[in-house]
């Protein structure tokens, strides 16, 4: 499938640096910031196409993805986890639907985002996609918490082969101000200031 097909819309990739500026307000206000609205094969009437007779979408759901999601999360492995930043590889299935289905970044950021402490509920999920996932590709995420102010919201960042893929942005109704985990945020330029605490903690190599 071209690109063309896919839709992609024409988000600029952010640098780290604006990444660690920005505030999911920011990512509210991107024309590319919403799951449902980036990908047009939703709405897309596709009952005409011979080629894909198995495809999910023109059996009305007769053949759901809950296959393709369980094995795509299943692949998915996590060598790097603390309070402060989290990091994980994954491969998508050798399936042409993974092209399509753009919710697959969302429950594998969902999946990294839960080995944080006491993140709370999410109040608000928003999702940019800079590049489609392909049958086969090798996937990389990093993801942290992050607080500021009132707010406190989770990043993941989905690469591959150098390229950027998508970034995940999960605003969250925090723990009270006290719980451990509002501590480890809090404390986390402090900690980082500390190379005893960064021995301690076991932080990623390239953690910033």
């Amino acid at each position: 499938m071209s690109r063309t097909d896919m839709h992609l819309p024409r988000t600029p990739v952010l640098l780290p640096a604006q990444l660690e500026t920005s505030t999911p307000e920011d990512a509210d206000s991107s024309s590319g910031s919403s799951s449902t609205s980036i990908c047009s094969c939703w709405t897309s009437p596709l009952l005409g196409e011979p080629t894909h007779p198995a495809d999910p979408i023109t059996e009305h759901g007769l053949y759901p993805y809950t296959d393709l999601e369980e094995g795509f999360l299943r692949t998915l492995t996590i060598f790097s986890a603390t309070p402060l930043h989290a990091q994980a590889v994954a491969t998508a299935p050798h399936d042409h639907r993974v092209t399509r289905h753009w919710l697959l970044i969302e429950l594998l950021s969902h999946r990294i985002f839960s080995t944080f402490p006491e993140q709370g509920a999410i109040r608000k999920l928003s999702t940019s996609y800079y590049e489609p996932v392909g049958p086969g590709d090798v996937l990389f995420i990093s993801a942290r918490p992050v607080t500021e102010k009132s707010l406190r919201w989770c990043e993941a960042t989905i690469t591959r082969e150098n390229m950027l893929v998508a970034i995940v942005t999960a605003l969250y109704d925090g723990p009270p101000v006290g719980t451990r985990g509002d501590a480890w945020l809090r404390r986390s330029e402090d900690l980082l200031d500390q190379p005893d605490s960064l021995e301690t903690s076991s932080l990623a190599p390239g953690h910033e």
